[in-house]
């Protein structure tokens, strides 16, 4: 009688465990996220660390690694634990949370499933994108010490700096479109919650990256590299353009977008999907190895040093 009173139902503790599980996995996640935000924060307090153009790109290609493989990082560690706490979870519970789980975090669900639900249209999500962009930059500059933002934004005022921080995403965009026409190949634009999600995670690490949205490309693969390998070399000639008129004219609103181009080249040369440099990768590493080397030391021997602490 008494082992009968003091026995635990098994539902009872198979509900336990798998709260446990969940709590973990939990622990675990909110460990990767934060970690890094805390750890880049200190390190940007400490004065005798200092900023170089190579510790800049170092965070910049943590930033797009991060973006590129945080989204299997948490679907498979979540899952994990979702598969445990439904088998006991009430079907109520399961109707109100598993489609909004798996739209989230299985990457086999249909592609208008991973849209933000009711945005279909290509001008809205530019446009979502657009502002989006613009107001991570001014997060990350509010988030800096006064003489940084002064230094950084050079004369301009802080809606301009941040506007002129997405435009070459729309001009990144253009040109795409352009381009996929001339080759034949389909061109989708993509604003997925998680890229919203992470955008919104370096912002808070006081960390700029052009992440939010995703241009997926479908077609053979040597168009698809040259739409892509195009866009590449549009984006650095952009910095050279922009820079050269911005010197020429005395015009600080080009010598800064000048600069804007330089971040944007040196993200999407990267061999990820969905940035650029896959496509290229794909088709040829060498052309991807010229092109990303390109971009990497322009980078890293044109960027201002204003805008290291941004990165």
């Amino acid at each position: 009688m008494a082992s009968a009173a003091t026995d635990t139902p098994p539902h009872a503790a198979s509900t336990g465990s798998g709260w446990v599980a969940l709590g973990v996995a939990l622990f675990i996640v909110a460990m990767l996220m934060f970690a890094p935000v805390f750890a880049i924060r200190e390190m940007s307090g400490l004065e005798q660390v200092s900023v170089a153009a190579g510790g800049s790109g170092a965070v910049a290609t943590l930033g797009v690694l991060f973006r590129a493989g945080a989204r299997q990082v948490l679907r498979s560690t979540l899952m994990t634990a979702i598969r445990a706490t439904t088998r006991t979870a009430s079907r109520r519970a399961m109707r109100t949370l598993l489609p909004t789980l798996l739209r989230l975090f299985i990457p086999q669900v249909a592609e208008e499933e991973r849209q933000i639900p009711a945005i279909r249209s290509t001008p809205v999500k530019l446009l979502m994108g657009f502002v989006g962009l613009a107001a991570s930059f001014a997060v990350v500059i509010s988030l800096e010490p006064t003489e940084v933002s002064i230094a950084l934004l050079g004369g301009l005022s802080l809606w301009e700096a941040s506007a002129l921080a997405a435009v070459p995403m729309l001009l990144h965009y253009t040109f795409l479109r352009l381009a996929t026409a001339m080759a034949g190949v389909r061109m989708s634009l993509h604003l997925p919650l998680d890229g919203i999600l992470i955008q919104a995670y370096f912002s808070g690490a006081a960390s700029f990256l052009p992440i939010l949205t995703d241009v997926e490309l479908v077609g053979e693969s040597r168009a698809k590299a040259y739409c892509a390998g195009g866009v590449l070399v549009f984006l650095l000639s952009g910095h050279a353009a922009c820079g050269w008129l911005g010197s020429t004219w005395g015009l600080p609103h080009l010598g800064y977008l000048s600069s804007v181009f330089l971040v944007y080249g040196f993200v999407y040369s990267f061999p990820l999907h969905p940035l650029d440099g896959k496509d290229v990768w794909d088709h040829s590493r060498l052309a991807w190895l010229i092109l990303w080397g390109a971009n990497t030391a322009t980078f890293l021997r044109g960027l201002p040093e204003a805008m290291y602490d941004i990165l």
